[in-house]
């Protein structure tokens, strides 16, 4: 069951109580009170002297057991003047128990934590709780919320749940198994819980449903909002794909623990910020190495596959130090200690039935990205940008406004440069124009990860109506992709068009009236004009194109 000696618990560095503030501490805060509160004041305060006399898992216990005594003097004297300061110790606590390491080498220990931290938010709802079990694709799932929450909110997640167990009996038996016969949900009140967890206790893995859980992923910032986005474009509940997409990854943890809990709990105890790495993944990766795991499998669970180096880096996250690969496993029981390969394929799958050999914790390795890609766009040349957008007009390109900061981050750009300010004796912004370049693996980058796919079709059709025709090619450094080239013609062809108008204009005669004929293959000659920066046939190119590309390989 462990791979150190018993005794080690008494030693293991669990809990930061280095934030935690001492019985005189807090004493002087929170002078002691007289009266009935005196009682559960004293609790609270003989239970700091223990907690930080203490060390080992006895600290974390210690530090669960001061919460409850807080919880509870909060709880019984509501109209005290010490209401607030119990309140913020409350709070302290409850983000030291939540950022508590996990012992290595002590996957029992680690569960009984984690069960005690599945706890707290269930006692937050209050000694009566609205219940309900389902069974949902062969898993019993008992869901918990208080008795005063919103009736649809137990339709939501079950519905969610339900979404995230198929999407995985169907493309990851392996992981599937992993989660169990039985899972407990607790829908946390509005307010108590950020962000939706997954703790996998000693008895059955419990989700906790947080507040993120239930609003519109619209930037982008994970893997699952993504899922959401593009489910949204095909005519999908994006907020539902959202939802069952953030727990399918969430489930996905389960199988990397039972496949390698030592490795596993490595990398939970990594909180540094981890370098995401490949196109596949999100900012939300970016967090620890937690993340980038969980992000990593939601996007070989939707996409399909991972890029060469998300993939490497999980081989070096779990691989035993210069292991290599093996080939796709035959599902056989696992193997003795210390005789097994890396529980990861190439992939990204999990490698199930394998036992990791004794490693080294290697560092993870930072990739030089290329430029401009929108999960390693420069923060200093955003907030330089930033500044002159704050100091000075925007940017003015025909007949629209275009912030630096967003041409940035959407791959325009003059000479390799961000563009920063107009030209002389060019108010309507065509010589402009005319010097910028679209880095395609930016702009490809900008509407995969959330980019607003409308203001991209409002700043690619304006700057490419306003060019001259005679300018040198807008776009370059593609993929020979069909997005590449619906934006090459999109481009060229909004260009012509756009010339034509003015010299129309110029001349006072009307525009044929099938002068946009054919905008697209599905809406022939469908067309208005609504000044020289309307969308033309641009934006039936670009949307096609943006839907094209966030297409996934396996949806």
């Amino acid at each position: 069951m462990y791979d150190a000696p018993l005794a080690g618990l008494d030693d293991v560095k669990v809990i930061d109580a280095s934030v935690v503030p001492t019985p005189r501490e807090f004493g002087i805060r929170a002078p002691a009170p007289a009266g009935a509160p005196l009682a559960d004041y004293q609790k609270v305060s003989k239970g700091l002297e223990k907690l930080h006399e203490s060390k080992g898992m006895s600290q974390f216990h210690d530090t669960v057991s001061v919460l409850e005594a807080a919880r509870q003097f909060t709880a019984h004297h509501p109209d005290s003047s010490l209401v607030k300061d119990m309140k913020i110790l409350e709070q302290t606590l409850l983000n030291v128990i939540n950022e508590a390491a996990a012992p290595v080498g002590y996957p029992y220990a680690f569960e009984r934590m984690e069960k005690q931290r599945a706890d707290l938010p269930q006692r937050e709802l209050g000694a009566v709780t609205k219940s309900q079990v389902k069974v949902l694709q062969g898993v019993e799932v008992d869901l918990h919320s208080h008795i005063k929450a919103d009736p649809d909110m137990f339709k939501v997640v079950i519905d969610a749940v339900d979404a995230a167990l198929l999407k995985l009996s169907q493309h990851d038996p392996q992981t599937f198994q992993a989660v169990g016969r039985e899972i407990k949900v607790i829908i946390a009140s509005p307010g108590d819980q950020a962000q939706t967890q997954l703790r996998i206790t000693d008895t059955k893995p419990t989700l906790i449903i947080g507040d993120d859980f239930f609003t519109h992923g619209e930037r982008g910032d994970s893997v699952a909002d993504r899922v959401g986005i593009f489910a949204g474009h095909m005519g999908d509940p994006p907020l539902a794909n959202k939802q069952a997409a953030s727990l399918a990854g969430l489930f996905g943890t389960l199988g990397y623990y039972k496949a390698d809990p030592k490795g596993f709990l490595e990398v939970i105890n990594n909180k540094q910020t981890f370098q995401p790495a490949g196109p596949t993944l999100s900012a939300r990766a970016g967090r620890n190495q937690l993340e980038f795991v969980t992000q990593a499998f939601t996007a070989r669970l939707y996409d399909g596959s991972l890029d060469k180096r998300t993939t490497a880096e999980l081989d070096r996250i779990f691989a035993p130090t210069g292991s290599a690969v093996g080939p796709e496993p035959v599902l056989t029981p696992p193997p003795a200690s210390g005789t097994g390969s890396t529980p990861v394929r190439r992939d990204g799958s999990l490698r199930p039935g394998t036992a990791p050999k004794p490693r080294t914790p290697v560092a993870p390795s930072i990739y030089a990205p290329p430029p401009l890609t929108l999960a390693h766009v420069d923060e200093a040349v955003l907030l330089r940008l930033q500044k002159l957008d704050d100091a000075r007009p925007l940017i003015n390109v025909g007949e629209k406004q275009f912030s630096r900061v967003e041409l940035y981050k959407m791959g325009y750009s003059i000479n390799g440069k961000p563009v920063e300010n107009p030209l002389v004796g060019d108010p309507e912004g065509r010589k402009l124009a005319g010097t910028m370049h679209l880095d395609y693996p930016s702009f490809q980058a900008y509407l995969k990860w959330g980019g607003d796919d409308g203001r991209a079709s409002d700043v690619f059709t304006e700057i490419a109506s306003q060019r001259s025709v005679n300018a040198p090619p807008m776009i370059s450094s593609g993929d020979a992709s069909a997005m590449f080239e619906t934006l090459q013609t999109s481009a060229r062809d909004m260009s012509r068009q756009a010339a034509e108008i003015r010299e129309m204009q110029r001349n006072n005669k009307p525009l044929p009236a099938d002068f946009f004929s054919p905008g697209s293959p599905d809406k022939p000659g469908a067309a208005n004009t609504a000044g020289l920066g309307s969308r033309v046939s641009g934006f039936q190119y670009l949307s096609r194109g943006t839907q094209c590309h966030r297409q996934f390989q396996s949806w």
